[in-house]
């Protein structure tokens, strides 16, 4: 992940935990996980293994925080062939990120 792109996904962070001063408190679960999973992939670096699974969850939060599918196969070190497949079983393959997301309105960000 480029420096720029780490630098993006900080602003984000800070954003959103300044809105949110109590997350942690927070009954909010949606809001916990993306401020979760934003603090992981500022953590990750490439020689690190990698960060778990890819579930549907994850990957349309990872979508709808502005991150590409580039971005989540290297994230995930999936190889370009089971990446592909993983796209296919659930329907994505070849199709624009606007229309899966909303599709999937429940994955939308908190903007």
């Amino acid at each position: 992940m480029s420096k720029e792109r780490k630098k993006e996904i900080r602003r984000k962070l800070i954003k959103v935990l300044n809105e949110n001063p109590n997350w942690l408190d927070s009954d909010h679960t949606e809001l916990k996980k993306e401020i979760q999973l934003l603090g992981q992939f500022l953590g990750y670096n490439s020689k690190n293994k990698k960060i778990g699974d890819l579930t549907l969850e994850k990957y349309l939060k990872l979508l709808s925080l502005g991150f590409n599918n580039q971005e989540i196969k290297g994230i995930y070190q999936l190889s370009e062939g089971s990446f592909k497949e993983w796209l296919k079983e659930h329907d994505f393959y070849r199709r624009n990120v606007d229309e899966i997301l909303n599709e999937n309105k429940e994955f939308k960000n908190y903007d």
